[in-house]
């Protein structure tokens, strides 16, 4: 209620005066504003309702007291008193007073002049709460500075356009994206920054249309000129009459990323809200049956990042097991290396040595990478068609959409895993570590790192749940167990053990092991360091094998030697015995098989001296096409097999000696037809191939241009544990119910491949048959040589001097040569022959290439030196070698490889001594 002070007056102006005052003070105490009155000396006597309710006074407890006790500010409550008591009208003024309840209320007062009106009244102000509208401006004030700081410390690049398109302000981020400073960036117009103007004013109406537009993609220019890509998120500015005055707005810089918030809506719903390894499996179900592929798969980068390891797999209509494959020579390293890698048809024959795009039949792909938020890549995601993919730009579209989400996903997972391991000390070492590095405790794996999980291609949750010992292999369990116990006892650092570790995938790889007994979470446990060996081992068996095959050739290589000596006269007699038998002799037919029995081992001893790499080498430019036709068409193969011709249509000529090639397609037919028992298909592919990189298999490829020839069956296949084995020769899986050399075929095949600078690359599966790939590389040189034309051979009278240390052979060749009509003569040693042509001249020397003494080369060499014109046939069981090379250049005519029978060394003498003479500086021959 308010209070006022009585005055004494006249009975008749005092009842009026009072009654007008009353009517005054019920008025001004009903107000919503706040209404007070001071007397001359400022005490208060007047206070309505509202000033009761604002500060929690009631009047009878203000009445007559001075504002001191509630003005908070002593100072400003002075200066407004002598204000009003001056009688200052109609100004505002803002005090502070202190509410009963003890907070403080801000009041806008007004200081009217009543004393005309209420007798007593000096001053009579009046007031409103603005209480509020004080907090509003402070929380205003605030969120503005807020605003600002946020502006200018966004990482996102932001901007204030006037409606002309001028810079108002722009934070840090926008400065640094274009490249201007902020004085030059007030200068331009937005125009001068579109790279199409067209764009830009489909963007403006759609602003202004919209009000509002997010994530628009547009390209921009930077100060330098550079084109960048960007997602705009833009309002308009409007003023109080709502009309446009400028513009503001987000850019999300995506040059290397395009992602589209709007087409990330297609994602369905299954996908979108699923996560982890769930999302992963409906995300390439979905992706799969969407676009109508075979084939859909998300992989993860892992070791070195030339690898990608699955997450989850869909392969014609359903989820099928993880698995790991190199990046090198597949499209998918393409894909690694750029943003996206599309093939609608033909993925084969550009990667022809990606072998899963083979099994698989793959015919179209079309591969994307996924990209963390800091833009390194985490992985890929594909999809792959054993048909040409028709809308493959769609494809590809669709892969982009779905790149976003699982790169997310993706980065989440690996966020997740890293926050789960970041309280491990030295987690940045363990994790980064070579070795795999576990913890043991009670039998049960504690702690593992990253390279304890490729070791065993496990995932975290399966490794975390093995029991250690079930790691290795069953013969190696109890000696791990042993290892264990021992580095208990000793409690320092074990020796490193070699144990075998079972992968996954039933891959075993070869571990070194090292364990030393630690505390782990108050209890004895082991630290265990596992290096995996497994390279280093086959290394060493690729070396050991490489030994093996050396020694054996060099043993075979004699004893194709020693039989080739002893063979002599069983290849030729029998000829020369015919000619003394009539026609109807009984014995002809034994010696017919005598001769074809000598043959035969002539053959195996042709296949021994391939292998001891010992083989007739004349290096001539070959047609492999031509070569491979003639072998098909002369090979008689059951009806049974079906042989199929896969030549391309050119390609390129390589140096080689046609005769071993020949042999090696011989023995790989044979070969895969043995694999076959009878029944399947062979088929025989030629190409021109260029490797940029390695080619990984039996034997590394060296990268260069290579003719590559395969051979393929569709028999049982190679099993894994023999796979090595099969170049070692007399290796065999076959029963020796064969002729005598089984077991050579495919070290012999080996041996000229090597002898040719070539390699062999071996693909097989049990149970589909298996590929010999041949690699030969292309010959530089394109000039080829004629081959001479066989004439009929003929006898003669001319003096021969034949140079042997075997007196089997040197009666063999006299027997031969006299039935010729030859004047035969010889010697036993190369220092004797040039002793006795010092004496005689001979027409023709038959020279053996090995001898006690000086050898063949050696001899002739000799003889040269005083008769330059002589003419002379190398003759060896070794046959070709670079000793005989260097006697042909001396000029030497021919070489014969023992055995030689009647009609080929007729010949070879007969065409030696009719050839013209040459003259010394064309006596040398390749």
């Amino acid at each position: 209620m308010s209070s006022q002070r009585p005055k004494k007056q006249g009975p008749a102006d005092s009842a009026l005066q009072q009654n007008n005052v009353e009517q005054i003070t019920r008025f001004l105490d009903n107000l919503p504003v706040m209404v007070m009155a001071f007397d001359g000396q400022g005490r208060i006597i007047f206070w309505n309702k509202t000033c009761e309710r604002v500060t929690g006074y009631p009047s009878v407890e203000v009445f007559e007291r001075p504002l001191d006790m509630l003005c908070a500010d002593p100072i400003c409550r002075d200066a407004l008193l002598q204000e009003w008591l001056q009688g200052t009208d109609g100004q505002t003024w803002e005090l502070e007073l202190r509410a009963k309840r003890g907070d403080i209320v801000s009041i806008s007062w007004s200081c009217v002049d009543v004393t005309r009106v209420v007798p007593g009244w000096t001053v009579c102000g009046v007031g409103v709460d603005i209480t509020e509208g004080k907090r509003t401006q402070r929380a205003l004030k605030f969120s503005e500075e807020k605003y600002r700081s946020l502006f200018e410390h966004s990482r996102d690049p932001i901007y204030i356009l006037s409606r002309d398109g001028r810079f108002v302000d722009v934070n840090q981020a926008f400065l640094d994206l274009l490249g201007y400073s902020r004085h030059e960036i007030k200068r331009i117009n937005v125009k001068e920054l579109y790279v199409d103007q067209a764009d830009r004013i489909r963007f403006l109406n759609v602003v202004e249309k919209k009000g509002a537009v997010k994530n628009y993609e547009l390209r921009f220019y930077t100060k330098e000129r550079r084109i960048k890509v960007g997602l705009f998120t833009t309002t308009v500015r409007k003023d109080d009459d709502g009309r446009i005055i400028g513009y503001q707005g987000i850019i999300r810089d995506v040059t290397e990323r395009k992602r589209a918030e709007d087409v990330l809506r297609n994602i369905a719903e299954g996908v979108s809200g699923e996560t982890g390894e769930e999302f992963f499996r409906s995300l390439v179900r979905y992706l799969a049956r969407t676009l109508s592929m075979d084939y859909a798969f998300v992989g993860e980068l892992v070791g070195e990042g030339e690898r990608i390891k699955t997450i989850a797999v869909y392969a014609r209509g359903r989820i099928v097991e993880n698995f790991e494959y190199d990046l090198i020579h597949t499209p998918c390293e393409n894909v690694v290396r750029q943003e996206l890698c599309g093939i609608a048809h033909g993925v084969q024959e550009v990667f022809p040595e990606d072998l899963l795009l083979h099994e698989m039949g793959v015919e179209g792909y079309i591969g994307t990478p996924l990209f963390d938020s800091s833009g390194a890549p985490l992985g890929i995601m594909v999809v792959m068609h054993t048909e040409a993919i028709e809308d493959s730009e769609f494809a590809a579209s669709m892969l982009r959409i779905f790149a976003t989400r699982a790169s997310a996903e993706l980065e989440r997972k690996r966020a997740e895993a890293a926050l789960r391991e970041s309280e491990e000390k030295y987690r940045l070492l363990v994790q980064n570590s070579k070795e795999a590095i576990l913890i043991v405790q009670h039998g049960k794996i504690r702690f593992f790192n990253r390279c304890a999980l490729e070791l065993t291609g496990l995932a975290e949750k399966e490794l975390s749940s093995r029991e250690y010992l079930a790691l290795f292999h069953d013969d190696d369990r109890q000696a791990v167990a042993t290892h264990l116990q021992r580095a208990g006892k000793k409690r320092t650092r074990t020796a490193g053990d070699r144990f075998r570790v079972l992968a996954r995938n039933g891959a075993i790889r070869w571990v070194e092991i090292q364990a030393v007994t630690v505390t782990w979470e108050g209890l004895d446990a082991h630290l265990c360091f596992l290096r995996d060996i497994t390279d280093h081992l086959l290394l060493q068996q690729e070396l050991e094998r490489a030994q093996r095959l050396e020694t054996a050739g060099r043993v075979a290589g004699q004893i194709a030697h020693d039989f080739n000596n002893l063979l002599s006269p069983l290849a030729a007699y029998p000829a020369l015995l015919r000619e003394d038998l009539p026609d109807d002799h009984p014995a002809l037919e034994m010696l017919n098989e005598m001769e074809d029995a000598a043959n035969k081992i002539a053959e195996i001893n042709q296949q021994l001296l391939a292998l001891g790499r010992r083989g007739h080498y004349t290096m001539d430019h070959v047609d492999l096409n031509a070569l491979i036709h003639r072998v098909v068409m002369s090979h008689n193969l059951p009806e049974t097999i079906t042989i199929k011709e896969r030549l391309a249509s050119e390609v390129s000529l390589i140096k080689g000696g046609a005769a071993q090639l020949t042999r090696a397609f011989i023995n790989l037919i044979n070969n895969a037809a043995e694999a076959m028992e009878g029944h399947g298909t062979l088929t025989v592919k030629t190409a021109n191939t260029r490797l940029n990189r390695p080619l990984p298999g039996y034997q590394t490829v060296a990268r260069g241009n290579y003719v590559k020839v395969s051979v393929s069956d569709t028999g049982h296949g190679i099993a894994p544990d023999v796979l090595h084995n099969i170049f070692d020769p007399f290796f065999t899986t076959k029963k020796m119910d064969r002729m005598r050399g089984s077991g050579l075929g495919l070290s012999v095949v080996h041996g000229i491949v090597e002898d040719h600078n070539g390699y062999i690359v071996v693909e097989t599966k049990v149970g589909k048959g298996a590929t010999f790939s041949l690699y030969f590389p292309v010959s530089p040189e394109m000039e080829t040589e004629t081959v001479p034309t066989e004439r009929v051979a003929r006898g003669g009278t001319e003096r021969v001097l034949v140079v042997d240390d075997d007196p089997v052979h040197r009666r063999v060749a006299v027997q031969l040569l006299k039935r010729l009509g030859y004047d035969v003569h010889v010697v036993s040693s190369g220092e004797k022959a040039v002793s006795s042509v010092k004496k005689d001249a001979y027409d023709l020397m038959i020279i053996d290439m090995v001898m006690d003494g000086i050898d063949g080369v050696e001899t002739y060499r000799r003889v040269l030196e005083f008769r330059p014109e002589q003419r002379a046939i190398i003759l060896s069981g070794y046959a070709m070698s670079e000793r005989v090379g260097e006697a042909l250049k001396l000029g030497a005519g021919t070489f014969l490889a023992k055995p030689v029978s009647q009609r080929i060394l007729a010949q070879a003498v007969r065409k030696e001594l009719d050839r013209k003479r040459r003259r010394k500086k064309s006596s040398s021959r390749a």
